[in-house]
């Protein structure tokens, strides 16, 4: 139900800005997939990112089951409904305040998260036994009541003992086996359309472009990010970076492989950063062009701390370039480097253009050949290029702008897992057959082929008896059926992930839905458990932002035993709400034999005390409209306000082409208030405005000249149709057992023996 409330509201809000700007919507002509939504949207190269964007929040929603179990509020048991109702409103203002902040996949995460409690909502309680085809929009809103509540059921099944006295059963619909499951398909329907609604709510306040930024739906599906030394060795090499970068920009452009995003990461010594996000080419080679070289000192710098921050700054699969004429000094993040690789999917390219040691000062030699660089000072880069199936390349300055010559793309990385259970989802076509799943040996001809299992629509699962004990990759068959793919024909196929994989004895997970509140610490509770050697464990927790953080630095652990430690983190009392932060633990066992990580995204959100939703009020409309509607206008004016609240950040068209204008003055208690006057063709007969506050609440009023009788046109002066956002009735609801909640593990997969799930996203 999640995919396919994204799936009609991403295609509305593409058919709402063609209807704006005037011109014709080519509707899909299949079915409602990813693929031809993004087609429909104009941006069919996007259908990639939009699978994963949906991918990450249905895996978040799926994953409250396992992480929030036994946690009544996130299921809208034991009658919490006022602490069910909180889940889902703070959980709407972060992922609000992300999209403010283009922190996009942390905004995933947590819209996953709050949509399995709202979508419970309907399976738990008794709204839908009531009577009630629509959703109760209370249930997204705090500045309303959510309802009466009376009584109390049990929510049924076998785990909840309640319903085996009178009266037995129980209201619980989440499938037709359920107690309740005759209402499972009507809870099912009002589930999605409530999703919608609070899909639209997010719509209202960061805007369509944003919305569909968030979905995934831009012209590419990945960035392109230079990460760059400044130091003052480099001084001999930055102008050949300038010309390489510059060179590569042009070449993407108006190619597919043009980037939706660029961003640069400079680093130095001691510092590094920022990290500067962009969407216009020429911008950003205006700052890569006022970089310097200068500082730096000793010879290894912070290239992995530059490194971490590309990685978690930018979206999966994106492709990294690397520049430096030194070691890194930065050595105990090698480890993190890896795991955000492996996590991120993206491909680094490391450009290394000169000695790496101790005469770096003089990279040329008297006959101006290239020295050789220090074999243990490259092997570092070398190694993080292999694993992200990038390159590492050695040039000189002048050899430097012609290397673009030797970049060839590189698939997309895949994610580690230790499991043999792998979930395979396949993007590009609407019709596949995956035939064939092996993990392949990269130093022999040994593989392992697994059990395929169609799961319905892209995705297969895939069982494996064993790993392989080195480094493989994954390879995939099968064949091609869809009558609208772009291939001349159809037919077989094959894909390998270029990134080499390895397994591990070891298993460390970490989870925290907790929201980090500037200046304020958090907890993150984490477990390391291990079927190897035995002994004293390394940890480490690192995190991109610096913030202040402590933990433990070993863990004692015996052979098949488990140990738990916990992270303190803490974000400075002026961090930005909706900014996020990437937090990443790692398990070294004894003699660094074996390793592990878990990768944590957190949101950092100050607390919202603003509630109330910005106020719209219409003064008056006027409209002489003829037959002619292009020859005649009509004009609308309203006031806006927040109150005393945070108060009004934008006012925007959510239907209607015509001319908005907006100013602000003080009104007679003292706030903020806004005037708003629009005027448009009388072909445009409808216009609905929406009232954005600083934290995201959103009003909306909607006003028409259209007539009952005409609804296209008038001859006369009209009285204006004019609506609010509406009140709602409150209806009595009732809630099911906390002690029944079965949880549906079904719907997530969990791994027993591994590592992490191990979710493919390959495309044909």
């Amino acid at each position: 139900m999640t995919e396919r409330a994204l799936l009609s509201t991403t295609l509305q809000v593409c058919r709402d800005l063609v209807s704006v700007e005037g011109t014709d919507f080519s509707p899909p002509s299949g079915l409602l997939n990813a693929e031809n939504v993004a087609a429909a949207c104009s941006s069919p190269k996007a259908s990639k990112s939009f699978v994963e964007a949906i991918e990450l929040i249905k895996s978040h929603n799926a994953r409250v089951d396992g992480v929030h179990y036994l946690n009544g509020e996130y299921h809208f048991t034991d009658e919490r409904f006022i602490e069910s109702r909180k889940v889902i409103t703070d959980g709407l203002s972060v992922v609000k305040a992300n999209v403010k902040t283009s922190s996009f996949d942390a905004a995933r995460e947590k819209l996953g998260e709050i949509l399995h409690t709202l979508q419970d909502f309907y399976s738990h309680s008794n709204w839908v036994e009531l009577g009630k085809t629509l959703p109760n929009p209370n249930i997204i809103r705090r500045d309303t009541s959510i309802g009466k509540t009376a009584g109390k059921c049990s929510h049924g099944g076998r785990p909840d003992f309640t319903s085996s006295k009178q009266p037995t059963g129980g209201i619980n619909k989440d499938s037709p086996t359920s107690s309740h499951g005759f209402l499972h398909f009507q809870a099912a329907a009002v589930a999605v359309a409530a999703t919608t609604e609070l899909l639209e709510d997010i719509r209202g306040a960061v805007g369509d472009a944003d919305f569909l930024r968030l979905m995934g739906i831009s012209r590419a599906s990945k960035a392109l990010c230079f990460v760059i030394d400044t130091t003052g060795s480099m001084s001999d090499d930055i102008d050949a970076v300038k010309s390489f970068t510059t060179s590569l920009i042009d070449s993407r452009r108006g190619t597919q492989e043009e980037p939706s995003l660029y961003i640069l990461v400079p680093f130095n010594d001691p510092d590094f950063g920022p990290l500067i996000r962009t969407t216009d080419p020429d911008f950003f080679k205006t700052q890569i062009n006022a970089l310097g070289a200068s500082g730096g000192g000793d010879t290894p710098e912070l290239s992995l701390s530059g490194l971490q921050l590309a990685l978690t700054g930018s979206p999966p699969r994106s492709d990294i370039f690397l520049f430096t004429d030194a070691p890194a000094k930065d050595t105990y993040l090698l480890g993190t480097v890896r795991a955000l690789i492996e996590q991120t999917k993206s491909t680094v390219t490391c450009m290394l253009t000169g000695l790496l040691g101790a005469g770096r000062r003089r990279r040329q030699s008297n006959n101006g050949q290239l020295s050789r660089m220090i074999v243990s000072d490259t092997d570092l880069y070398k190694e993080l290029a292999q694993i992200s199936g990038g390159q590492a390349i050695q040039v000189t300055k002048t050899q430097l702008p012609d290397a673009t010559s030797i970049i060839t793309e590189a698939s997309s990385p895949l994610q580690k897992s230790r499991n043999a259970t792998l979930l395979v989802t396949v993007t590009g076509s609407d019709s596949v057959t995956v035939t064939e799943v092996a993990l392949v040996e990269t130093s022999g001809s040994g593989e392992v082929n697994g059990a395929v299992e169609p799961l319905g629509g892209r995705e297969f699962l895939v069982r494996l008896d064993r790993i392989p004990s080195g480094n493989f990759v994954v390879r995939l068959r099968g064949e091609e059926n869809s009558s609208t793919s772009s291939r001349a024909a159809a037919g077989n196929f094959q894909r390998q992930s270029s990134t080499s994989l390895r397994a591990s004895s070891i298993t460390l997970t970490a989870d925290s839905n907790g929201v980090l509140e500037p200046g304020i610490p958090l907890s993150v509770n984490f477990t390391v458990a291990t079927n190897g050697t035995g002994g004293t464990y390394t940890i480490r927790a690192t995190n991109d932002r610096g913030f202040s953080s402590s933990s433990p630095t070993s863990l004692l652990l015996v052979s098949g035993g488990v140990a738990s430690g916990t992270v303190t983190l803490t974000a400075p009392s002026d961090t930005v709400s909706g900014s996020d932060v990437t937090l990443t633990i790692e398990a070294e066992a004894p003699g660094a034999t074996d390793t592990n990580y878990a990768v944590l995204r957190l949101s950092v959100a100050a607390p919202v005390t603003d509630i109330f939703r910005p106020v719209c009020q219409v003064l008056s409309v006027s409209a002489n409209c003829s037959d002619a509607c292009s020859l005649t206008t009509w004009q609308l004016s309203a006031n806006l306000t927040d109150g005393n609240g945070t108060g009004i950040e934008s006012v925007r068209l959510r239907q209607g082409n015509g001319t908005l204008n907006t100013s602000t003055v003080v009104g007679a208690h003292g706030y903020s208030l806004t005037l708003v006057s629009y005027s448009a063709s009388c072909c445009s007969p409808d216009v609905e405005l929406v009232a954005v506050d600083r934290v995201g609440n959103v009003g909306s009023c909607f006003s028409t000249i259209r007539k009952a009788e005409d609804p296209l046109t008038s001859t006369t002066t009209q009285t204006p149709t004019t609506t609010q956002t509406p009140t709602t009735t409150q209806t009595p609801t009732t809630s099911s057992s906390s002690r029944g909640h079965p949880g549906a593990l079904s719907f997530c997969l969990y791994v027993s023996i591994g590592l992490m799930a191990f979710s493919l996203l390959l495309g044909i």
